[in-house]
């Protein structure tokens, strides 16, 4: 579908349009607000893991092995690029952030868990994020 501009709103396709059509319209302002807490959110994350682990054990019972596997899975990051990048092409923008909030949801919601070793599942999808 296409507005009265002919941009494609269900990809997000704005080549082609002027720089005050693209900062005005709503691809630019969801994604400055969901990009804005996204970051928040993921530095907050990463700032509290280290004591999330160490409530769970991590320096006492396994020498902070799961800090340093946490260092090395978040530095892989790039691999989740040709994904994400898959999924705009596919369902859009606005439709891909939903698809990363839903990730970082579930990141978030798998570090709650009390349980050490369920976390390295956590950082995988923490780096998809």
């Amino acid at each position: 579908s296409t507005d009265n501009g002919g941009v494609t709103r269900d990809t997000g396709i704005l080549a082609g349009e002027s720089i005050w059509k693209q900062l005005t319209g709503l691809e630019f302002w969801f994604m400055m607000i969901c990009s804005s807490i996204g970051i928040l959110r993921a530095n907050l994350f990463i700032a509290m893991l280290p004591l999330l682990l160490d409530n769970m054990g991590d320096h006492d019972q396994h020498g902070d092995a799961y800090k340093q596997l946490f260092n090395y899975v978040l530095t892989c990051g790039f691999v989740f690029i040709p994904l994400i990048n898959s999924c705009a092409k596919r369902m859009g923008i606005l439709n891909t952030l939903q698809v990363t909030n839903a990730i970082g949801i579930a990141a978030f919601a798998l570090g709650l868990a009390q349980w050490i070793p369920i976390q390295m599942l956590t950082f995988v999808v923490f780096t998809g994020f």
